[in-house]
């Protein structure tokens, strides 16, 4: 295994050379970033934030696979929450995944409890018939779910799309908590929509005392490569049947998916770059350093599982902040020294 560190990525949070100045994380008046000021203006701003999963409806070749809300958050600019609530899932549909709305979002997959879909949007409605703000992060898979596209089109003006003003120094975009954490200095500790629409007022707040200005983050990857391995015979065969000892593909995939894969909750921290079972390589690249160091005692634990052999100790594969592994780039890697 192989890591690295990537300044120039393209993608979805790709990096840059420049920063967000120290100095502008506070505003000039001492306030704390992120918090409204004390004058409560007469055209207000709410954020929204809705979590999805995924149903299928109908059956045979006319079956569609779409997503569905299954939960709501707004939040006034003054940081107060106006409604957090489960959504319910229409009639007739069959679950095709819940994985994000159960591991990231926390929710309970009991997808039948909530209110209706048409409560949630009869109050967004409102808010931009009375004149005011519309923040979101990506807000308009947003209001699609809340069956409120219309609004992208009539109301444009008063559609805030975050995602559009905090990218990287290259011109990227990046995902929410990657920018909160770069404007206020720590990590957002959002695990719902309320969260995420608390985290997304809070910048838009940042955003509005300085005058409004598109802001350039300064982001990078951290990339594992993993390429030309090949197991011995007996370590294969513990997890492939009839391994003809070629290193052929179903031994690769076996070994990938068993060993190799990051966990499923992890999906929102670490995104596959390249899977290539011809030429064994796999390269997956992570948001930060330590989510990295929780992959590598992640793939060490699965390997010592194979091997029958003795873990380290789990403090030490539960401490995200210890890095066991030096951040050198280019670096290579003997996971059992």
């Amino acid at each position: 295994a192989s890591q690295f560190g990537d300044e120039s990525s393209g993608g979805g949070g790709g990096g840059g050379a420049g920063q967000v100045p120290a100095s502008s994380r506070a505003d000039a008046a001492g306030q704390m970033p992120g918090q409204p000021s004390a004058e409560q203006p007469s055209q207000r701003a709410f954020a929204v934030d809705c979590e999805f999963i995924q149903v299928r409806q109908g059956k045979g070749p006319d079956a569609r696979e779409f997503s569905v809300t299954v939960s709501v958050g707004i939040v006034s600019e003054m940081l107060e929450t106006i409604l957090y609530a489960r959504v319910r899932m229409p009639a007739r549909c069959q679950l095709w995944d819940d994985s994000f709305a159960r591991t990231i979002g926390n929710l309970e997959p009991d997808w039948n409890m909530g209110i209706r879909v048409d409560i949630a949007c009869a109050l967004v409605r409102e808010f931009v018939d009375d004149g005011h703000i519309l923040v979101g992060w990506q807000i308009e898979q947003d209001l699609k779910g809340l069956k409120l596209e219309d609004i992208l089109t009539g109301k444009r003006e008063q559609i805030v799309d975050l995602s559009e003003e905090f990218k990287t120094t290259q011109g990227n975009k990046c995902q929410l908590s990657e920018a909160y954490r770069e404007i206020f200095g720590r990590a957002g500790t959002a695990h719902d929509a309320c969260g995420d629409a608390r985290m997304t007022m809070e910048l838009y707040n940042w955003w509005q005392a300085h005058n409004m200005q598109p802001t350039s983050l300064r982001l990078c990857w951290y990339y594992v490569k993993w390429h030309s391995w090949r197991p011995t015979a007996r370590f294969a065969a513990s997890f492939v049947s009839n391994v003809d000892g070629g290193g052929n593909i179903e031994e690769y995939e076996a070994f990938r998916w068993k060993v190799l894969r990051p966990e499923r909750s992890d999906r929102s921290t670490c995104i596959e770059e390249l899977d290539d079972p011809r030429r064994r390589e796999y390269v997956l690249k992570f948001r930060t350093d330590s989510e990295r160091v929780a992959y590598f005692n992640l793939v060490k634990r699965r390997l010592c599982a194979l091997h029958h052999c003795e873990a380290p100790t789990s403090r030490t594969l539960d401490t995200l902040t210890r890095c066991e592994y030096p951040s050198v780039t280019g670096d290579q890697y003997n996971l059992f020294r």
